[in-house]
């Protein structure tokens, strides 16, 4: 290496910021290095070259809006000595921009003796915020993946066995974060039915009884003493 001004100056490139591999929200960030003074530096990502710039006469370089790509980027600097016809290269340095939100798909379960919630993603997630309706949820992890959480509660009386059928629709309400840091907010996601004729506590004369309401979209079949009923388009049904 050279010596200038009582500082080293190495004959290939380092890049300084950042200091190491990292993931990021953002699709900008800043890149500063250090190489032989007034040399032309090439700036390539994943092995193609985006930009050349020079050194100052302390060996310095900078680029303040470095644009990343969705995904790795894999950052090499590279200095070429033209004396001696040699191209010297930096260590690469890996960023990784994820700037899209997670895509979840909520499943609903229930049996006897409970209500089970599990959420299951495209990736790697935090630890969702959940309600149902106003109880708070309590996720845990897949033990083998973060893309998948569950939380299980006591079946709600509203849902157990010779329990009357409810006049409003249950809700999922979520939050959910992946590792980068991106969001999806306010997913509110209504399940089972909520049924508007005949209303709770309803006194009926004849012999048969209509039934008019609505299904959550997660509802496939719906059956009122064992009679399969159908559900239209707008997941009402009668």
């Amino acid at each position: 290496s050279l010596t200038i001004s009582g500082e080293a100056r190495p004959i290939s490139p380092l890049i300084l910021t950042p200091n190491k591999d990292f993931l990021t929200d953002n699709r900008l960030t800043k890149l500063k290095g250090i190489g032989p003074r007034n040399t032309s530096i090439r700036i390539y990502n994943n092995n193609s070259l985006y930009r050349t710039i020079r050194t100052n006469k302390y060996g310095h370089w900078s680029f303040s809006n470095f644009p990343l790509k969705e995904g790795v980027n894999k950052i090499i600097a590279k200095a070429y000595a033209i004396e001696n016809d040699l191209s010297y290269s930096s260590r690469a340095r890996k960023i990784t921009a994820d700037t899209i939100p997670p895509v979840t798909k909520p499943i609903i379960l229930s049996d006897k003796e409970s209500l089970v919630f599990i959420i299951q993603s495209n990736e790697d997630i935090n630890k969702p915020i959940a309600k149902y309706n106003t109880t708070p949820l309590e996720f845990k992890p897949d033990k083998k993946t973060k893309k998948i959480w569950k939380s299980t509660i006591e079946l709600p009386k509203e849902f157990q066995k010779y329990s009357s059928a409810p006049q409003e629709m249950s809700y999922l309400k979520f939050d959910i974060s992946d590792i980068a840091g991106n969001t999806t907010l306010d997913n509110e996601i209504p399940f089972f039915i909520s049924l508007n004729i005949p209303k709770d506590k309803h006194i009926h004369f004849k012999d048969k009884l209509r039934f008019i309401g609505k299904a959550s979209n997660m509802i496939k079949k719906l059956y009122i003493n064992d009679n399969a009923v159908f559900i239209d388009q707008n997941n009402q049904f009668s």
